[in-house]
């Protein structure tokens, strides 16, 4: 989207011009109707003499780093479960073709690996969710998507 839509959008409002002759000469003039609405929801619809914008999000490096830990340790922990999930498949359930001794051996190594991540994983994947949900609470303009600002 356009600086110059926002800006247009801006002076139409503060002409007296209402939301939907500011989509018909947009419309007119050929914008897509996607970016004419993100340009009248740049603007909140509130009566005042002059355009109000709403606020923007965006994010700090603090909740970047939030959440891709956050993410780290659900992708993390999910992969753990699945995997534990086959292994203990494989011990109850074994190939009576295979060479015992070796797959065996395997079988323990894997499942004391993937309880290990689950139990350190599973719990900062708690704990980060926690954070998250919080943060959201305490600024909710941060559930927008900076991604649909363009």
């Amino acid at each position: 989207m356009s600086r110059d839509l926002i800006e247009f959008t801006r002076r139409a409002f503060e002409a007296g011009a209402s939301r939907e002759k500011i989509t018909e000469i947009l419309s007119e003039a050929g914008w897509a109707r996607s970016d004419i609405d993100r340009a009248l929801d740049a603007f909140a619809p509130v009566a005042f003499p002059i355009p109000v914008p709403r606020p923007k999000t965006h994010l700090s490096a603090r909740d970047t780093f939030v959440y891709l830990l956050f993410f780290t340790s659900l992708y993390v922990s999910l992969w753990s479960l699945i995997s534990l999930a086959f292994d203990l498949i494989n011990r109850f359930v074994p190939d009576p073709l295979e060479v015992r001794s070796t797959v065996g051996l395997f079988v323990d190594n894997s499942l004391r690996w993937n309880v290990a991540v689950l139990l350190v994983m599973f719990p900062l994947f708690l704990f980060m969710l926690r954070i998250v949900v919080q943060s959201a609470e305490l600024y909710p303009t941060q559930r927008m998507s900076g991604f649909a600002d363009g």
